[in-house]
Protein backbone atom coordinates (compact mmCIF):
# COMPACT_ATOMS: atom_id res chain seq x y z
CA UNK A 1 0.00 0.00 0.00
CA UNK A 2 1.28 3.64 -1.11
CA UNK A 3 1.11 6.54 1.44
CA UNK A 4 -0.79 9.04 0.11
CA UNK A 5 1.31 11.92 1.33
CA UNK A 6 4.72 10.34 0.93
CA UNK A 7 4.13 8.01 -2.44
CA UNK A 8 6.42 5.52 -0.03
CA UNK A 9 4.96 2.09 0.88
CA UNK A 10 3.01 2.35 4.04
CA UNK A 11 2.74 -0.47 6.69
CA UNK A 12 -0.54 -1.86 7.21
CA UNK A 13 0.10 -3.65 10.52
CA UNK A 14 0.39 0.14 11.68
CA UNK A 15 -3.77 0.16 11.01
CA UNK A 16 -4.59 -3.15 12.40
CA UNK A 17 -5.30 -3.48 16.33
CA UNK A 18 -6.62 -6.65 18.56
CA UNK A 19 -6.41 -10.11 18.22
CA UNK A 20 -8.43 -10.34 15.21
CA UNK A 21 -5.99 -7.79 13.47
CA UNK A 22 -9.21 -5.88 12.12
CA UNK A 23 -8.55 -2.29 10.94
CA UNK A 24 -8.83 0.69 13.11
CA UNK A 25 -12.18 3.26 13.38
CA UNK A 26 -11.54 6.66 11.74
CA UNK A 27 -11.49 7.61 15.60
CA UNK A 28 -9.03 5.30 16.62
CA UNK A 29 -6.85 6.43 13.75
CA UNK A 30 -6.81 9.58 14.56
CA UNK A 31 -5.89 10.15 10.62
CA UNK A 32 -9.49 12.32 9.99
CA UNK A 33 -8.69 14.85 12.97
CA UNK A 34 -5.16 14.95 11.45
CA UNK A 35 -6.21 15.69 8.59
CA UNK A 36 -8.57 18.49 9.23
CA UNK A 37 -6.28 19.97 11.47
CA UNK A 38 -3.63 20.06 8.32
CA UNK A 39 -6.10 21.48 5.79
CA UNK A 40 -6.94 24.39 8.52
CA UNK A 41 -3.42 25.62 8.77
CA UNK A 42 -2.99 25.41 5.20
CA UNK A 43 -5.57 27.79 5.19
CA UNK A 44 -4.92 29.68 7.36
CA UNK A 45 -0.75 30.07 7.38
CA UNK A 46 -0.01 29.40 3.19
CA UNK A 47 -1.01 32.57 1.97
CA UNK A 48 -5.14 31.65 1.38
CA UNK A 49 -5.82 34.99 2.86
CA UNK A 50 -4.09 38.10 2.04
CA UNK A 51 -2.79 39.88 5.14
CA UNK A 52 -3.34 43.93 4.57
CA UNK A 53 -1.66 44.30 8.42
CA UNK A 54 -0.13 43.05 10.75
CA UNK A 55 0.22 43.36 14.32
CA UNK A 56 2.91 44.58 16.00
CA UNK A 57 4.87 42.58 18.19
CA UNK A 58 6.41 43.66 21.64
CA UNK A 59 9.66 42.23 23.16
CA UNK A 60 11.46 43.24 25.80
CA UNK A 61 9.90 46.97 26.07
CA UNK A 62 10.66 47.24 22.15
CA UNK A 63 7.48 47.43 19.80
CA UNK A 64 8.20 46.10 16.44
CA UNK A 65 6.26 47.17 13.56
CA UNK A 66 6.19 45.76 9.92
CA UNK A 67 7.37 47.75 7.52
CA UNK A 68 4.82 46.99 5.29
CA UNK A 69 1.95 48.36 7.40
CA UNK A 70 -0.78 50.83 6.22
CA UNK A 71 -1.46 53.34 8.74
CA UNK A 72 -3.46 52.17 11.32
CA UNK A 73 -5.80 54.65 10.89
CA UNK A 74 -6.34 53.79 7.50
CA UNK A 75 -8.47 51.30 7.96
CA UNK A 76 -12.20 50.95 9.12
CA UNK A 77 -13.69 48.19 11.12
CA UNK A 78 -16.23 46.25 10.26
CA UNK A 79 -16.78 43.71 13.04
CA UNK A 80 -16.85 40.03 13.72
CA UNK A 81 -17.73 37.84 10.85
CA UNK A 82 -18.04 34.47 10.21
CA UNK A 83 -16.35 32.58 6.92
CA UNK A 84 -17.03 28.73 6.03
CA UNK A 85 -14.55 26.91 3.99
CA UNK A 86 -16.46 23.78 4.58
CA UNK A 87 -15.19 21.67 6.33
CA UNK A 88 -13.40 24.82 8.30
CA UNK A 89 -14.88 27.50 9.86
CA UNK A 90 -13.16 30.69 10.42
CA UNK A 91 -14.11 33.39 13.37
CA UNK A 92 -12.47 36.70 11.99
CA UNK A 93 -12.34 40.42 12.55
CA UNK A 94 -13.16 42.43 9.28
CA UNK A 95 -11.33 45.54 8.55
CA UNK A 96 -12.26 47.97 5.66
CA UNK A 97 -9.96 49.68 3.66
CA UNK A 98 -10.74 53.50 4.07
CA UNK A 99 -8.79 55.29 1.57
CA UNK A 100 -6.87 52.64 -1.00
CA UNK A 101 -4.58 54.07 -3.03
CA UNK A 102 -6.35 54.26 -6.85
CA UNK A 103 -4.90 51.72 -9.30
CA UNK A 104 -3.61 54.50 -12.07
CA UNK A 105 -5.36 53.17 -15.31
CA UNK A 106 -3.25 52.35 -18.39
CA UNK A 107 -4.40 53.48 -22.05
CA UNK A 108 -3.81 51.18 -24.78
CA UNK A 109 -4.82 51.11 -27.80
CA UNK A 110 -7.30 48.12 -27.15
CA UNK A 111 -9.23 50.01 -24.68
CA UNK A 112 -9.50 53.28 -26.26
CA UNK A 113 -10.90 51.43 -29.25
CA UNK A 114 -13.43 49.79 -26.68
CA UNK A 115 -14.24 53.27 -25.26
CA UNK A 116 -15.01 54.61 -28.86
CA UNK A 117 -17.36 51.58 -29.94
CA UNK A 118 -19.03 52.44 -26.31
CA UNK A 119 -19.49 55.97 -27.51
CA UNK A 120 -20.99 55.20 -30.82
CA UNK A 121 -23.54 52.80 -29.33
CA UNK A 122 -24.95 55.34 -26.69
CA UNK A 123 -25.07 57.82 -29.81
Amino acid sequence: MVHPDTGRPGNLDLLMVGPGRDFQSIQESGVLAESLQRSRQKWINEGVFEKYWTKPTKRKGVVKEDPNNPPKGSMAKIGQVTITVEPHVFEVTMYAVKDPKPVPLRRTPASDQSCNMARQQLA
